[in-house]
Parts: C-alpha cells; sequence; structure tokens
C-alpha cells in the first residue's frame, strides 16, 4: 500500500482504536492481557496482510501497552516483530500516506517504542 493514503482511519484513530479494544476485552469480556493482545491480532489480521503501515501501528501499539501494562516478557512474538519492523522500517516509504504531523507523532512514537524495548530490564520482568 505503499504510495496511498490511510483510507480506513488516520494514525492517531487507529492507534486509539487498538487501545479501546485492548481496553474492552479486558475490562468488559475478563481476558488476561495478553488474552487480549492475541484477540486484536486476530481482529485486526486482514488490515495487518492489507497493509505494512497499518501493520507496524498496530504491533507498535500492541508492544506500547505490553510495555506500560509491564507484560512484554509474556509476549516475546509482540518484540521480535516490532523489533525486526522498526531495523527494517524507512520512514520515506509512509510520507506519501501520513500527514506530518501524523509522520512526527509515527517517528516519535516508534522512538520511544524502540528505546523501552532496547532497554534490557524489562525483557526480565
Amino acid at each position: 500500500m505503499y504510495g496511498e493514503r490511510m483510507e480506513r482511519w488516520s494514525y492517531f484513530e487507529l492507534k486509539q482504536y487498538v487501545y479501546k479494544d485492548f481496553e474492552e476485552f479486558t475490562l468488559k469480556d475478563g481476558l488476561q492481557p495478553r488474552q487480549a493482545i492475541s484477540r486484536i491480532q486476530v481482529e485486526y489480521e486482514r488490515v495487518m496482510d492489507e497493509s505494512y503501515l497499518e501493520s507496524v501501528i498496530i504491533y507498535s501499539q500492541l508492544a506500547s501497552i505490553a510495555l506500560e501494562k509491564n507484560f512484554i516478557s509474556q509476549r516475546e512474538d509482540i518484540r521480535l516483530n516490532v523489533s525486526k519492523m522498526l531495523k527494517e522500517i524507512k520512514y520515506s516509504d509512509f510520507q506519501s500516506e501520513l500527514t506530518i504531523e501524523e509522520l512526527a507523532a509515527f517517528k516519535r512514537d516508534l522512538d520511544e517504542v524502540t528505546n523501552k524495548l532496547n532497554d534490557d530490564s524489562l525483557r526480565k520482568t
């Protein structure tokens, strides 16, 4: 989907939807955090298959949630997927898909996730 604007939602909306789904699945549906992450992966599978950008946004948001809630060590798959994506990402590929404001937030958010994932102490929690 390089070269096309995200048509479904904005960067900020997608992050918000993923976070709200996580809250709904844990609070309303009673799932454990790692189960809620798995459910989100299933719910957004088609979206992630269709768009690399949206896949990066979703996985980075899942990593951010796992880091925030201190269960990243229970979801090594998330850490590994995000780490791999972050090593391969070229922000210039997404300039036509994101607004200037979204691209700046995207870079900032990915830098924050990268820094936290690289913190060895988080892997041991």
